[in-house]
């Protein structure tokens, strides 16, 4: 019976070393996770101050419209980035990501259409203009609900232990 301490001790620091590997290892990759899905949060909330943008623009001068232009197409390339990104991972949060993303472009894309018809904010006066885009209780609702839902699955990804 003298084995028995020593191969005990020998079992549990193997344990230990393995247990703690697989704890590191989690948090790493929550981590990486974490710092996604934060960006791909913010391709939606960059893509959906798009109109905002063009409202505040201080003229109608064609450098304006290409620098305006240009971002727009960088806001698209990015939600469609992590439109993909996220499609790569078949759970939830994909599908949740992808609604809430496509419900952004519809939307957006008709608010851009309505603030390029906006005068340009040439004056101080005229950057904190009081009108809103339309903003429907329905469509409004939507949005809140697939954000709150993407947001909630996402969540359920970030546990440190994915219990299903």
């Amino acid at each position: 019976m003298n084995w028995l301490p020593p191969a005990l001790t020998a079992f549990v620091a193997v344990l230990t070393a393995t247990v703690g590997y697989f704890i590191t290892n989690r948090l790493k990759t929550l981590e990486v996770r974490r710092a996604t899905y934060a960006s791909a949060l913010l391709a939606v909330e960059t893509y959906w101050r798009l109109p905002y943008r063009i409202r505040r623009r201080a003229d109608s001068g064609p450098e304006t419209r290409g620098a305006l232009g240009e971002r727009i197409s960088d806001a698209e390339r990015d939600l469609d980035y992590y439109i993909n990104l996220m499609d790569l991972d078949v759970d939830d949060v994909a599908a949740r990501y992808r609604a809430l993303a496509l419900e952004t472009r519809a939307r957006g894309t008709a608010m851009r259409a309505q603030a390029w018809c906006m005068p340009p904010a040439d004056r101080d006066d005229a950057m904190p203009f009081p009108e809103r885009y339309p903003d429907d209780d329905r469509s409004a609702l939507e949005h809140r609900d697939n954000l709150h839902k993407c947001k909630t699955a996402m969540r359920r990804r970030l546990r440190l232990l994915a219990l299903r």
